[in-house]
C-alpha cells in the first residue's frame, strides 16, 4: 500500500536528518522545527494510511470467509436439485420438507455476510436459481398424484382391450395413444417413472394385437 511505499523513504530521511550533528545556533533551531512539523504531518498520513490498509485487509478476509460460505452454500443446494431430479426421490419428501431446504438455505445465506456488490449478484442470481428449481419441483410434486393416477388408468385401458376378445377400432387405438402422448412429466424429473415405462410397452404390444387383427380381417375381405 501507499504506507508501505513511503515509510521506507521517510525513515530514511529521518536517518539522515538524526546524523547531522545538531548546532546551536538560531539557523538550525528554525531548521528543525520545520523538519519535525514536516515528520510530523509525515507520521499522521503514515497511521491514517495503515489504519485505512488494516481496515482493507479486515474487509477482505472478511470477504473470503463470505465467499467460501456462499459458495458451498451454492454447492450444497445444487447438489439437492440434482438429488430431487427423478421420481423415486419427488416421492421420498413432501412439499413441506422441501419448502423447508428453501426456508433454510435463504436463512443461511444471509447470515453469510456480503460480498463486492458484481460478485454478491452474480453469486445471489446462481444461489436464487436452485432455490427456484426447487420450488417448481414443489409444484411437481402437488401436481404428481394426478399424473400417475392418469398413467394407471390408462394402462389398465390398455390391458382390458390387449386381454378383450373384441375387436379394437382403429379410432380406440388412436385416442388411445393420443391420451398417452399428451402425459407430460414435470422438466424437473429426469427420469421416466417405470409406470410410465411400462403403459408404453403394454400399449406396444396392444398395437401389435390391433395389427394383427387388421391382417387376419383383411384375409376374408
Amino acid at each position: 500500500g501507499y504506507s508501505d511505499r513511503l515509510a521506507p523513504e521517510f525513515q530514511r530521511l529521518k536517518t539522515i536528518w538524526e546524523s547531522i550533528e545538531e548546532l546551536p545556533d538560531e539557523p538550525f533551531e528554525s531548521l528543525e522545527k520545520r523538519y519535525n512539523s514536516s515528520a510530523d504531518k509525515i507520521e499522521a498520513t503514515l497511521e491514517k494510511h495503515r489504519k485505512v490498509e488494516e481496515e482493507r485487509l479486515e474487509i477482505e478476509a472478511k470477504a473470503a470467509i463470505n465467499r467460501e460460505n456462499k459458495l458451498a452454500l451454492c454447492a450444497e443446494i445444487e447438489t439437492q436439485v440434482e438429488k430431487l431430479s427423478s421420481q423415486a426421490a419427488l416421492s421420498n419428501n413432501t412439499a413441506d420438507e422441501l419448502q423447508a431446504i428453501i426456508d433454510k438455505a435463504e436463512e443461511s445465506w444471509a447470515d453469510c455476510g456480503d460480498l463486492p456488490l458484481i460478485e454478491e449478484q452474480n453469486l445471489y442470481k446462481r444461489f436464487k436459481s436452485s432455490c427456484r428449481s426447487i420450488e417448481k419441483i414443489i409444484v411437481s410434486l402437488q401436481e404428481l398424484p394426478a399424473l400417475m393416477n392418469q398413467i394407471e388408468s390408462l394402462t389398465e385401458k390398455t390391458l382390458k382391450l390387449i386381454e378383450s376378445n373384441q375387436v379394437i377400432s382403429e379410432k380406440r387405438i388412436q385416442e388411445l395413444e393420443k391420451s398417452i402422448k399428451a402425459i407430460q412429466m414435470p422438466a424437473q424429473i429426469h427420469d421416466t417413472p417405470e409406470s410410465l415405462q411400462n403403459l408404453h410397452t403394454q400399449f406396444e404390444t396392444l398395437k401389435n394385437r390391433f395389427e394383427k387383427q387388421e391382417q387376419r380381417i383383411a384375409q376374408y375381405k
